[in-house]
Parts: C-alpha cells; sequence; structure tokens
C-alpha cells in the first residue's frame, strides 16, 4: 500500500459547470472547434486584406498537409499549408458560416464575415469532401 495515496478519499474535482466527465471532454471539443473557426477567419481577414477575388482550400496531400491559395490581380498566391487532419473542420465550419446542411455535398452558398470596419461576402463552392474548396469574393 503507497503511504502516500488514501484510498478512503480518492476524488475528481471537475471544472465549473460540469456535472461529469462527458461535460469536460464537450468543452475541449467546442475549444478545438472554436480554434478552427478563428484559423477560417484569419484565412478569410488575409484574403481580404490582400484584395484576393478567389481562395482555394486545396486537397489534403500525401505529406498530410492542405495548400491555401489566393488569386490577387491574377497572380496566384500560395500560403502557408495547414494540417490535413483539420481539413474536414474547416470545410465544416465553412459550410456554417454560409449557413449551408451539414454534410450535404456538393454545396454552394454565400457567407458574410463582419470586420471591424468592413462586411466581406464569399461565395462558396464545394464539390465534395475531398475535392478543392472554392472561395470568390463578391464586390459590392
Amino acid at each position: 500500500m503507497n503511504q502516500f495515496v488514501n484510498l478512503a478519499k480518492r476524488s475528481v474535482a471537475l471544472p465549473g459547470g460540469c456535472q461529469d466527465l462527458i461535460d469536460v471532454l464537450n468543452r475541449a471539443i467546442a475549444r478545438k472547434s472554436k480554434q478552427v473557426r478563428w484559423f477560417v477567419e484569419m484565412l478569410l481577414s488575409q484574403g481580404e486584406m490582400d484584395r484576393a477575388k478567389q481562395l482555394v482550400v486545396g486537397m489534403a496531400q500525401a505529406d498530410g498537409k492542405t495548400p491555401v491559395r489566393y488569386l490577387v490581380d491574377s497572380i496566384w498566391y500560395d500560403l502557408a499549408p495547414f494540417p490535413s487532419a483539420i481539413r474536414p473542420k474547416v470545410i465544416t465550419v465553412l459550410m456554417e458560416m454560409a449557413k449551408l446542411p451539414a454534410g450535404q455535398l456538393p454545396a454552394m452558398g454565400t457567407l458574410e464575415v463582419a470586420w471591424t470596419k468592413a462586411r466581406s461576402r464569399w461565395q462558396l463552392a464545394i464539390p465534395d469532401a475531398d475535392g478543392e474548396c472554392m472561395l470568390n469574393r463578391i464586390e459590392d
């Protein structure tokens, strides 16, 4: 018997607002979802700042990365690729932002992002879960 462990007084303290372990796990999932949404908003923000006409989230590559590129004045620019493991979540967030039903592909819709001083609108086209995701900026 370990002298530092009192088996009669074992307990687990859960974070505030959590009734059981599943609540703790759901918090971790929600936090990860917020991080992916922040990442998507940063991609759109970068495209907006650089006056991109088109933004493409590429297909997952064999090296475990997903390429991202955008078109500005007929020149394509490559952004740093992101891990392919989060690509499905990125697609899901884009569909949520465009208010499209989850999982129904192919999908087309319009998403709108409000920035501090402006508003950005994009036409979203997703042919299938593994295909390139195209975003075309809608000029007002």
